[in-house]
């Protein structure tokens, strides 16, 4: 669903920010410098979804169809090549979503190094607080168009098969 002109994303939370925190965690504010995801990190809101709570881990590329929805990942590489019509290629939010069952605990007020909302969490999904990740199509350095279904998502050989051809440098 397209937002009206000027619109932005859904602004529901009081700070545009949360800090995020693996329960019992013991390095903050020190950086975890080891593999996987960091005990603590800073994450951005988006909103909240039917089972918690939505933040934006990153901004990506995909190259979506026209006709059929289906869309895959691009890198920065590839979405800078010339496609064929009917596809086009939308940057977009990469979303994580945590689950009101691994929030524990949180502190509204923030501490001395971050002033936003903190979040402790269980981190029960492989090494996660995660239990889902979710992808929206940008039209504005800060809105939204549609969220892309995780189920219409294909590899990019599949996507360009059906639309008849690769892409040109």
């Amino acid at each position: 669903m397209k937002r009206p002109p000027g619109q932005s994303r859904p602004w529901k939370f009081a700070e545009g920010e949360f800090i995020v925190h693996r329960l019992g965690e013991t390095n903050y504010p020190s950086i975890d410098e080891g593999p996987g995801i960091s005990d603590w990190f800073k994450l951005e809101s988006f909103d909240f979804y039917h089972n918690g709570i939505e933040g934006i881990l990153d901004i990506e590329y995909a190259l979506v169809s026209d006709d059929t929805r289906q869309w895959a990942s691009l890198d920065y590489a590839q979405s800078q090549q010339t496609f064929p019509d009917r596809i086009h290629v939308a940057k977009i939010f990469k979303t994580g979503t945590i689950p009101w069952r691994s929030i524990r605990h949180y502190d509204l007020g923030g501490d001395e190094y971050y002033r936003c909302p903190h979040l402790y969490c269980f981190y029960a999904n492989d090494g996660m607080p995660y239990e889902g990740f979710g992808y929206y199509v940008i039209n504005e350095p800060d809105s939204y168009e549609f969220e892309l279904p995780i189920q219409h998502r294909v590899d990019l050989t599949s996507l360009l098969g059906k639309e008849g051809g690769w892409p040109t440098p």
